[in-house]
């Protein structure tokens, strides 16, 4: 019996094994797998570690997203619009702590506790820090570079190796020129 003869009877075996069982293969585009990933991503976690966590590729992250845009595949596109939603969500969770923070929310609460009737027990003083705009701050600019990121001037790459060394010995002859000489002196 040739290899390709044994594996179609294994095949087929496994097949009526899996229906007599009930045992299917686990599809990667499961209700688990996306459940991971928008709630990762709503958790501000970057898409790249949701996918990782949600063990997939993030090509496959792609592929999904990308059939999203197809108004045929009701399944993809509703991930599509879960995962933007949750990206949204997580914008506006960061920009509402650095808005917080800007009007006095980031102020550290006192809670007293008293256990014990009147006089009895003691008293004791929980303070909790609120939230902190800069860690918001540097989640937005990483995420939204485009919208909430510094303009940081471009250098000026175009210039060979050989030129930058040659403006380097330029200016040190300049430094060097305006030092004075023991005749000079």
């Amino acid at each position: 019996m040739s290899r390709r003869i044994k594996r179609r009877k294994q095949n087929v075996t496994r097949t009526i094994k899996r229906r007599e069982t009930g045992i299917q293969r686990q599809r990667k585009f499961n209700r688990r797998k996306r459940k991971i990933i928008v709630n990762t991503i709503e958790r501000r976690l970057p898409i790249k570690r949701a996918v990782e966590l949600a063990g997939i590729n993030y090509s496959t992250y792609r592929e999904w997203m990308d059939k999203g845009k197809d108004k045929r595949n009701p399944v993809h596109r509703r991930f599509r619009f879960q995962v933007k939603r949750a990206e949204a969500k997580a914008e506006l969770e960061a920009l509402d702590i650095i808005r917080k923070a800007s009007i006095g929310g980031g102020k550290i609460k006192e809670t007293k506790i008293t256990v014990g009737g009147k006089n009895e027990g003691y008293s004791k003083t929980v303070k909790e820090r609120g939230p902190v705009w800069q860690a918001a701050a540097w989640y937005l600019e990483r995420k939204w570079k485009e919208d909430y990121g510094r303009d940081i001037p471009p250098q000026d790459t175009e210039k060979s190796a050989e030129e930058r060394a040659q403006e380097i010995k330029q200016a040190a002859d300049k430094l060097f020129e305006s030092v004075p000489t023991e005749d000079e002196e």
